[in-house]
Parts: structure tokens; C-alpha cells; sequence
């Protein structure tokens, strides 16, 4: 049996939880954005306790950051972390496309997720196409039936929620994050793993470099071309 004095308190921690991610991928906060406990508490209606423990929820997936002394912060990126997670992510990914392709086989959810991107209204919040585009690459990775990598991948999914905001910016609608998506797809049905490596790389690598150049000047840092 529940305990009735334990639910509430989780249940009003998972919403708040929810509510400041949203705020935070569609931009009401800001990189770097200092998060005031006073302030918060006040607005949301709730105590410190809750406000704290959704602050470590965020802060154990890679949303907020800790800064000793100081409190809490929204996580922001330098270049170098940048690189390093999408360096992680594309060895994650290329396995899981490569494994796919080599069976002709494209996992349902990745389908769906698709879909549903399809139907995204231009106009939709910025957390709609942010959580589109992460569907698809986590349905990839789940379905290459490998439970490190998926693992490893669901480690990543708070700081790549963060960055996938910033990529969102340029997207003209539905149609352009579906894309290169449907191509990928295709590919992959194909039976060709080579091919499919090629684009998930160039899909990738893509995203990076352009989220280097939106970052302030002091930290800009290129990232070569292959081959390079």
C-alpha cells in the first residue's frame, strides 16, 4: 500500500519536474540562467523541499548544473563539451544505424516518431520538435536491440534535450526535421549499412558544427570535416 504522505509529495515533484523542463527547452530559461529558490517557490506554489528535489532530478539529468556556493544553474555548453557529446553520441548511433541496416530493419517506434513529426504545426512549441527529434534517434538506438548502447544513450538524453533546443531554431517546420529523418529511414530499409553509416554521420556531424557557430565567440571552436 502507498504511503499517502510520501505520493503527494512525489507526484507534486514529478510535475514541477516537468513543468521547469518545458520552460527550459522552449527558451523561457536561458542558458546560464540563474534559478532563484525564493522566486520559484513563490510562482509554482510549492515548498522548498519539492522545489529542491526537482532540482535534483534536473541536475541528475544533465538539465541544471550545481555551482558550489553559488546554487543553480541552467547547464550551458562550451564548445569542448559540445564536441565531446557528440562524439559519444555519433559512436552510439552509427553502431545502432549500422546494426539496423544490417538486418533491413527499422524499429517501429522510430516510424512513429516520424509521424508524429509530420503532424508537428509549424507554429507548435519548440519542445514539440525537440521531443519529435529525440524519439527518433532514441526509437533507432532501443531498436538495435543492444541494451549498453540504449543505456548510454538514455545517460545522454537531458544534455542532448538541451542542445536538440538550440539545433530546433533553425528548423522551418515539420518538414525540415522530418527530412533527413525519412532519408535515413529509407536507407536503412535498404539493407546497406555502409550507406546508412555515411548518413547518420553526416546527420550528425552537421548538427554539431552548426551548434558550435551558435555559441558565443570566446568559446567558438570549428570542428573538422572528415577526412580533414
Amino acid at each position: 500500500m502507498p504511503n499517502p504522505a510520501v505520493s503527494p509529495t512525489l507526484s507534486a515533484v514529478e510535475k514541477l519536474e516537468r513543468q521547469l523542463t518545458a520552460r527550459i527547452i522552449d527558451g523561457g530559461l536561458a542558458p546560464g540562467t540563474h534559478l532563484r529558490e525564493v522566486e520559484l517557490s513563490d510562482e509554482y506554489q510549492v515548498g522548498r523541499h519539492t522545489l529542491r528535489a526537482a532540482f535534483d532530478a534536473l541536475v541528475r539529468r544533465g538539465l541544471l548544473q550545481r555551482e558550489r556556493n553559488c546554487g543553480v544553474f541552467v547547464r550551458s555548453f562550451s564548445a569542448a563539451d559540445l564536441a565531446e557529446v557528440y562524439e559519444l553520441r555519433a559512436a552510439v548511433e552509427v553502431q545502432a544505424v549500422r546494426a539496423l541496416a544490417t538486418r533491413g530493419y527499422v524499429p517501429p517506434g522510430a516510424a512513429a516518431a516520424l509521424a508524429d513529426a509530420k503532424l508537428l504545426d509549424p507554429h507548435a512549441p519548440k519542445r514539440k520538435f525537440v521531443d519529435a527529434d529525440l524519439a527518433f534517434h532514441s526509437a533507432l538506438v532501443h531498436g538495435a536491440g543492444n541494451t549498453r548502447l540504449s543505456r548510454i544513450h538514455d545517460e545522454l538524453a537531458g544534455e542532448l534535450l538541451l542542445l536538440l533546443a538550440r539545433l530546433v531554431n533553425r528548423y522551418a517546420g515539420a518538414e525540415q526535421l522530418s527530412h533527413q529523418h525519412a532519408d535515413l529511414i529509407a536507407i536503412i530499409e535498404a539493407g546497406d549499412p555502409d550507406a546508412a553509416d555515411r548518413a547518420i554521420r553526416t546527420h550528425l556531424d552537421g548538427a554539431a558544427r552548426w551548434l558550435v557557430e551558435q555559441l558565443e565567440p570566446a568559446h567558438a571552436m570549428r570542428i573538422p570535416e572528415k577526412g580533414a
